[in-house]
């Protein structure tokens, strides 16, 4: 079925002899309706029997289907097209990759029930909403060990960041290593758009490469660095020693992150650093780099038409016809 809303005429300048039809029949029907009406009988005996009332009072019905058809050729004549826009959508996403710390430390209960906990529950929220992204899984404690490739299954990436725990790397927070793990897995990229989240609540103290020198790899390679650091201010509920039994004994000390370091290490590349004291701070810094860090979409609008002419033009042909066999069968007793 044709939608008229999206109709249009490639050669619309046909439409105005439209405005000669109106003159055109206006001419031709007083002619003939000024014209004495007469009939021609092959035999005269049929006179008698012949009664013309209806044949009378219909006889410009051949004229009116003229009319008409004529009307319809104008309108074929100009081309009537369907116009039909659709677009085609390039997206272009982010290469990111999230660097998270696994550091015993990650244990402190200053966030409840603990940072490693708090931070996976919203990492996993943030990697939800970058749907068009490629996303890896870096973690570092003593060293660093990357979780999950760049992929664009963000299924696979939540599954991997569920099995991170924290305290069952080497003891110690290799800062630099995990930012230099992270840069050798960006380096090779053909993204537009390279970006490292770094999360930690601690200070660099293990590992084979500075924190500077990883920062100034990330900056060669365009790679923008994000830096949270994660822990309330004064003293934490943090583990302080291991205990027979395997597990962790509890003691408050104080919470110490380098925070010259990650705001520097953020400024060179062009990234930001954010301080997360609590869930809210964390869920809100998060989505600020959601906001920061959007994925582009570039749209191509294409315009198709589809030519209708047929539709009008076949039917004005079968009332021109229609016309011409009435007025030479059913009308040709009545002379004009």
């Amino acid at each position: 079925m044709i939608d008229l809303s999206y109709i249009r005429f490639e050669s619309s300048w046909c439409l105005w002899f439209l405005l000669l039809v109106p003159v055109a029949y206006a001419v031709l029907y007083l002619k003939l309706n000024a014209a004495p009406v007469a009939f021609s009988f092959p035999y005269f005996k049929e006179l008698n029997t012949y009664i013309p009332n209806l044949k009378i009072k219909t006889r410009l019905f051949p004229f009116h289907l003229k009319m008409l058809s004529l009307v319809l050729l104008i309108i074929a004549l100009a081309g009537p097209q369907s116009k039909t826009a659709f677009s085609e959508t390039e997206v272009e996403g982010v290469d990111m990759i999230i660097t998270l710390d696994v550091s015993v430390s990650m244990l402190s209960k200053d966030f409840n029930p603990d940072r490693i906990t708090v931070a996976k529950r919203v990492l996993a929220d943030f990697i939800s909403k970058r749907q068009n992204d490629r996303i890896a899984l870096v973690t570092f404690g003593g060293f660093a060990h990357t979780q999950c490739p760049l992929t664009i299954d963000h299924k696979f990436v939540l599954q991997q960041l569920q099995d991170i725990e924290a305290g069952t790397n080497d003891q110690g927070t290799a800062i630099g290593s995990g930012i230099g793990m992270a840069v050798a897995r960006l380096n090779k990229s053909n993204a537009k758009s390279k970006v490292l989240i770094l999360v930690s609540d601690g200070v660099n103290n293990a590992g084979e490469i500075s924190p500077e020198i990883a920062g100034d790899l990330a900056q060669q390679y365009q790679i923008r660095v994000y830096s949270i650091g994660v822990g309330k201010r004064g003293k934490a509920l943090s583990p302080a020693r291991l205990n027979p039994d395997g597990s962790f004994g509890f003691d408050y000390t104080d919470v110490e992150i380098d925070e010259a370091l990650l705001k520097g290490i953020s400024k060179k590349t062009g990234g930001m650093y954010y301080r997360a004291t609590s869930l809210d701070e964390l869920e809100s810094i998060y989505k600020t780099i959601n906001a920061l860090e959007k994925t582009k979409f570039d749209e191509t609008l294409t315009v198709s038409h589809v030519p209708y002419y047929r539709w009008v033009l076949i039917p004005a042909c079968i009332l021109w016809l229609l016309s011409w066999i009435l007025k030479n069968t059913y009308y040709k007793t009545i002379l004009y």
